[in-house]
């Protein structure tokens, strides 16, 4: 069976999101940006809001850590931030992904001055994935 779900961050809520109108659309659930980067000053501004609207209007929940990892360590450390900030919810979310795209390799490229390897990526992602 083929569900309908959603991606929201800060990105989408200069607008409050109507959870309810999500919901009677037909969208089943949302995977939600619980921040990103390894401070808990980075959590996504509108997570709290969208988590508890997504979950009171019913829907499935996931979450997201964008990450800026760029070591092993970093990655270890995006995972505690990760889990201080879904705490709260643990027993609602269906899964937590690690969030690694084009500015997070260009971000690796301006600090290090070359791109990540894959190997490193691989290894982030398990790190923070596996703990």
């Amino acid at each position: 069976m083929t569900e309908k779900c959603i991606d929201v961050s800060a990105h989408n809520c200069r607008v409050p999101i109507n959870w309810p109108k999500v919901a009677a659309s037909g969208i089943k659930g949302v995977v939600i940006r619980a921040g990103y980067g390894d401070s808990i000053s980075q959590q996504d501004t509108c997570f709290k809001n969208n988590i508890a609207g997504a979950i009171a209007a019913g829907l499935k929940v996931a979450v997201y850590w964008f990450s800026y990892a760029d070591s092993v360590a970093d990655a270890q450390k995006e995972w505690s931030v990760c889990e201080q900030t879904i705490g709260n919810y643990k027993e609602q979310i269906k899964f937590v992904a690690f969030d690694y795209e084009y500015d997070s390799y260009n971000y690796y490229k301006e600090i290090h001055g070359t791109a990540p390897a894959q190997a490193l990526i691989n290894a982030m992602a398990n790190t923070f994935l596996n703990a």
